[in-house]
C-alpha cells in the first residue's frame, strides 16, 4: 500500500546552508517537516507543485 504524502516539490532548487553548489531535487513534505530529499517517490502526493 502506497503512503500519502501531503506535499511534492518537483524539480526545484536545494541549497541546503553547507556552500555546497545548487542542485536540482523532488522534495516529499509531510505533517510541515521533509520527509525526503530526491530518490523514488515514497508515495502519492495531495498536492505537486512544479
Amino acid at each position: 500500500m502506497s503512503q500519502t504524502i501531503d506535499l511534492h516539490i518537483q524539480g526545484g532548487t536545494l541549497v541546503d546552508g553547507t556552500r555546497a553548489p545548487r542542485r536540482q531535487a523532488d522534495l516529499w513534505i509531510q505533517d510541515g517537516k521533509v520527509l525526503q530529499i530526491g530518490g523514488p517517490a515514497p508515495g502519492t502526493a495531495r498536492r505537486t507543485i512544479d
